[in-house]
């Protein structure tokens, strides 16, 4: 296992998810997880890294072996959950009026959740 893998691993089980939560998290088939946690696919594309260092909260330069500190995102983020992470993602694909269609929407549902408690 390389770098790479060992530190995908680590991480992956250091936040307590499966296999298939940080490849469907990280938008790619499990098959390309599994061969990049067994150090049998180096060359990963930048997308797919970007995308788990949000969902195992630290930096491509750790993953790649550039560092050994895994210190993740900026403090503020660093609660963000995976799936919160992924929801984000998500809407930042979409075009500027859609999102902010899906922002409000989401936004009135929190107020009325609030308003409940």
């Amino acid at each position: 296992m390389g770098v790479l893998g060992s530190r995908v691993v680590e991480r992956r089980k250091k936040r307590q998810l499966t296999q298939g939560q940080l490849a469907t998290y990280a938008e790619m088939e499990q098959s390309h997880l599994s061969m990049i946690e067994a150090g049998k696919r180096s060359n990963v594309g930048v997308d797919y890294l970007e995308k788990m260092t949000l969902v195992l909260e630290t930096t491509v330069e750790y993953l790649i072996g550039l560092t050994d500190d895994p210190s993740p995102m900026p403090e503020a983020l660093a609660d963000v959950q995976p799936d919160v992470a992924w929801v984000a993602r998500q809407l930042n694909q979409l075009p500027a009026d859609l999102r902010d269609r899906y922002v409000r929407a989401i936004n009135a549902m929190l107020d009325i959740a609030q308003s409940e408690e």
